[in-house]
């Protein structure tokens, strides 16, 4: 049997350097793991789990019920179950920041990607008889950001436009930021520089957006400001002005924000320009209006992410403690009497005890809720509701071992059962929870 169990452990660590070898090769080149690396490793991690964990069992003595044998089954299904949670937030920490961003918007990087997207337009208009679009160069650079709510952001900055000479003077010279709750902006300057004008405004503006914090501690968001041009009834265009970024726009350098640029619990990721071609359900009153049907719309994004240790600290490792109180507790019941005495145990007590923890977590999670008002249910909350579920199982086991002697599961060598399946029953929820939202 020695072994086998031998045998079966270096079986089970070549499996495990097998599945993570996609993940460290994919790292190792700084390259993002893909959706489907990840699919591939949390299908072989499932695998893994399944038969490591039927080997350990028909090899350790499990299937004869020995005590020795159920320990060491429910190990290793409990360690291989850990090892891919934590396979699983290193590849999510690694995707690439383009995954959840609709195929839609499209993200123009550089003047040769602007020059495509104005030939599109231009041809565009021609066949549907409409008037020629007129192109205002528009930059942004934001000096602050900052949340004031799980979906408020006030954001201060500037933002200039450049009118050339050609430009008809009936078109006006400004923007439109239709998100703005509150908008502040002053022109700031007007400097003519050889055949045509700069201005430039200051903004301080409390924006509104919709934040999706479903796979939090692990989300990412983009803040974006939506510009439009203050004639927006006419067939005007605005682009990002790559002549004042040096040209050509670089994704991961910060471009368009202070240098100093902080923000709290979250790390800048990247900043750049796109377009939505949107569509509206009315034409705002006016006759023929351009904008109504999928007309590119300018955006400047800055991306962020959660900075994810700061949220394990604060929520995760509290509730790996109050598990692991619970499992101290779990581990301690008994119907003998010597130990019973010794422990201070008795069934009113540890149900007492339960409902402590079960408070305690749910002062934890509604903290959580409290931080993110997000409308649905978060990552991090399942791993509570893992919790509050071992509680009652545990409750219940509790109750029934101290009332009834029929049950064989309960009764067999002094509660060992549940105590042995409290960590591979924890551990595979949160797996598959996190295999269900990751993957």
């Amino acid at each position: 049997m020695k072994k086998s169990v031998v045998f079966g452990t270096f079986l089970t660590v070549a499996l495990a350097v097998l599945v993570a070898t996609p993940v460290i090769a994919y790292s190792g080149n700084g390259l993002h793991v893909s959706e489907t690396v990840r699919g591939f490793t949390i299908a072989g991690f499932g695998l893994l789990a399944l038969m490591a964990t039927g080997w350990t069992y028909f090899a350790s003595g499990a299937r004869q019920e020995t005590v020795k044998g159920l320990w060491v089954t429910s190990i290793v299904f409990s360690v291989v179950c850990a090892v891919g949670i934590g396979t699983i937030w290193y590849m999510v920490a690694h995707r690439s920041p383009d995954e959840d961003t609709p195929a839609s918007y499209r993200k123009v990087l550089s003047e040769a990607d602007l020059n495509a997207l104005k030939a599109e337009q231009v041809s565009l208009a021609q066949n549907a008889n409409l008037e020629t679009p007129i192109f205002i160069p528009t930059g942004v650079f934001i000096q602050s950001l900052e949340f004031t709510s799980a979906n408020d952001v006030v954001v201060t900055g500037y933002v200039w436009q450049r009118y050339s000479d050609d430009i008809p003077a009936e078109i006006s010279r400004g923007f439109v930021m239709p998100e703005g709750d509150v908008i502040e902006g002053e022109e700031a300057y007007r400097i003519r520089q050889g055949n045509e004008e700069v201005i430039g405004w200051y903004i301080q503006t409390s924006l509104r957006q919709t934040f999706d914090y479903a796979r939090y501690p692990f989300d990412r968001q983009d803040i974006w400001l939506r510009l439009w041009h203050k004639d927006f009834a006419k067939n005007v265009i605005l682009v990002p002005d790559f002549e004042a970024y040096g040209g050509k726009w670089e994704l991961y350098t910060r471009m368009g924000l202070e240098h100093d640029f902080v923000l709290e619990q979250l790390a800048l990721e990247r900043t750049y320009f796109d377009y939505h071609y949107n569509s509206y359900t009315t034409n705002f009153g006016i006759d023929n209006y351009i904008g109504q049907n999928t007309f590119p719309e300018l955006y400047f994004n800055v991306g962020v992410r959660r900075e994810v240790l700061d949220a394990f600290v604060a929520y995760l490792i509290p509730m790996i403690i109050l598990i692991l109180m619970a499992f101290g507790v779990q581990f301690i019941v008994t119907q003998i009497s010597e130990k019973m005495s010794m422990y201070g145990i008795s069934t009113i007590g540890l149900i007492g005890y339960y409902a402590s923890l079960f408070f305690i977590g749910i002062l934890a999670q509604l903290d959580i809720r409290r931080t993110l008002q997000a409308p649905g249910v978060v990552y991090l909350e399942y791993f509570y509701f893992t919790l509050y579920a071992i509680l009652l199982l545990q409750t219940v086991n509790s109750i029934i071992f101290t009332v009834s002697d029929k049950f064989h599961f309960v009764e067999y060598e002094d509660n060992l059962y549940p105590k042995v399946f409290f960590f591979p029953i924890t551990l595979g929820i949160m797996f598959i929870v996190t295999a269900v939202i990751f993957i």
